[in-house]
C-alpha cells in the first residue's frame, strides 16, 4: 500500500489509487483555491452550526443582472473571505455576462476572482461558472 501524501480530500470526491480511496490536493494553492470555491458556492444558513458561513451566490440566478446586485455580491464576497479565510487578500471580483463575452449561454455568468495567501504573496485565480438550467 503506497503512502498517503497530500493536505486535503479533492472535491469533488474521486476514486484514485495514487492517494488512497480518494484523489487529495497535493499543494496549498489547491486547497485554498477549492475553500474559496466552498466558500462563495455555500447559501447562508446551508451549513451546519455555523449558519452566517456562504455567501450564496447561487441565488444571484434568479435576479436581473445589473451593476448594483453585483456591486452586493461583490462586497458579499470581501466580507465572507474576510470573515472566514483572513489569509486571503482578494485583489479583484469580476463578473462576465453574456453581454460582456457574446460566447456564453444564455444563462450563464461567470465570476473570475483573483486572490493571493500566504507570506509569499501566491496569486492564483478562481473562475466559477453559474448556469440557471
Amino acid at each position: 500500500m503506497s503512502k498517503m501524501q497530500g493536505i486535503s480530500v479533492k472535491l469533488p470526491l474521486l476514486y484514485g489509487d495514487r492517494d488512497g480511496p480518494y484523489e487529495l490536493n497535493q499543494d496549498l494553492g489547491s486547497v485554498v483555491r477549492q475553500n474559496l470555491k466552498n466558500l462563495l458556492l455555500t447559501s447562508p444558513g446551508e451549513r451546519v452550526m455555523i449558519p452566517t458561513f456562504g455567501a450564496g451566490l447561487h441565488e444571484i440566478l434568479f435576479e436581473s443582472a445589473n451593476s448594483n446586485l453585483f456591486n452586493e455580491l461583490s462586497s458579499r464576497v470581501y466580507s465572507q473571505v474576510q470573515k472566514f479565510m483572513p489569509f486571503v487578500a482578494l485583489e479583484s471580483v469580476e463578473f462576465i455576462t453574456t453581454e460582456d463575452d457574446p460566447t456564453l449561454s444564455a444563462n450563464a455568468l461567470n465570476i473570475v476572482i483573483t486572490f493571493s495567501f500566504g507570506n509569499l504573496n501566491q496569486k492564483d485565480v478562481l473562475k466559477i461558472t453559474l448556469l440557471n438550467n
